[in-house]
C-alpha cells in the first residue's frame, strides 16, 4: 500500500511514512520514525566537458582525412530525472576562420555508430539514452569515441576534424577560430534543457598550421594545434587544438 502511494505522488507532493530498521542479527528497533518523502522533477545537466581535446602533431594530408583527438573526450551528464526519461546530446560547429581572414578547408564532423559521417555545420545528435537507476552518474556520453585517425572508408564512431589536402597551413602563428555548441535536452525537439531551462555549452576551437582548438563561443585552429575546454552546469568554454 505504501509503495502504491509513493508511486502515485505528483511532482511537488509529499508523503509521510514510518520507518524502522532490522539488523543482520534480526534485532529490530523499538520504535519507528516519521520520514517525509517529496517527489521532484529531478535534474538533467552537463556535469563536465574535458578541459583538453588534443589532436597531436599532424602533417597536411595528401588526401581527405578524419583527424581524431588523441584522448577520449569527456562530455559528461548528470541525470536525476524519473526512470525512463530520455536525454539527447547534440553538437554544432561553426566554420574555422584564421586571424588573416582565411577559412579552413576542413570542418568538424561526427561519425555515428553505423559509420555515417555528418557535418557539424548544423546541430547533430551525438548521444542519446534514458534515465537508468543502474547507471552511476556522471555519465560520459562520449565514451567509446575513436582516438585514431580515420579514412573515409567505414570510419569509427567519434568526432573528427575532416581535413582536405588543400588545407592552408600558413605560418606557425596562423590560427583559426570558431565555435562548438553542445546542447543537452530531454525531448527530441527541445533546445537543450535541464528541466528549468536550456543547458548549453559553447566551445571554441583553434588550429595553427596543423592545429585546431575550441573555446567558448570561439573556435580556433592552426593547421597544427590542440584544443582545451571546460564546462560546468549550463554554459562553459572548451578549447580544441590540432598541431
Amino acid at each position: 500500500e505504501t509503495g502504491a502511494k509513493i508511486a502515485a505522488l505528483a511532482n511537488g507532493d509529499s508523503l509521510i511514512v514510518k520507518m524502522g530498521a532490522t539488523n543482520s542479527d534480526g534485532v529490530t528497533t523499538d520504535g519507528t520514525s516519521n520520514i517525509t518523502l517529496t517527489r521532484t522533477t529531478g535534474e538533467l545537466r552537463f556535469s563536465s566537458i574535458s578541459s583538453l581535446m588534443d589532436f597531436g602533431s599532424v602533417a597536411v594530408p595528401s588526401k581527405e582525412t578524419l583527424f581524431a583527438p588523441t584522448t577520449t573526450p569527456d562530455v559528461s551528464i548528470t541525470d536525476t530525472q524519473a526512470s525512463g526519461t530520455p536525454w539527447y546530446v547534440t553538437a554544432q560547429a561553426s566554420e574555422l576562420t584564421s586571424n588573416d581572414g582565411r577559412t579552413l578547408n576542413g570542418h568538424m564532423v561526427y561519425v555515428d555508430s553505423d559509420g555515417n559521417k555528418q557535418s557539424m555545420s548544423s546541430a547533430v545528435l551525438v548521444a542519446a539514452g534514458q534515465r537508468d537507476r543502474s547507471i552511476t552518474y556522471p555519465l560520459n556520453t562520449a565514451k567509446g569515441w575513436s582516438t585514431t585517425n580515420q579514412s573515409l572508408t567505414s570510419p569509427a564512431n567519434g568526432m573528427y576534424l575532416d581535413a582536405l589536402p588543400s588545407i592552408y597551413s600558413g605560418s606557425t602563428s596562423t590560427q583559426y577560430t570558431g565555435t562548438i555548441t553542445w546542447l543537452l535536452e530531454n525531448t527530441p525537439d527541445a533546445i537543450g534543457t535541464d528541466n528549468s531551462g536550456p543547458d548549453t555549452s559553447d566551445s571554441s576551437s583553434s588550429s595553427n598550421s596543423g592545429s585546431s582548438s575550441d573555446e567558448s563561443s570561439n573556435e580556433s585552429g592552426n593547421e597544427s594545434g590542440g584544443e582545451t575546454g571546460s564546462l560546468g552546469g549550463g554554459d562553459s568554454t572548451q578549447t580544441l587544438s590540432l598541431i
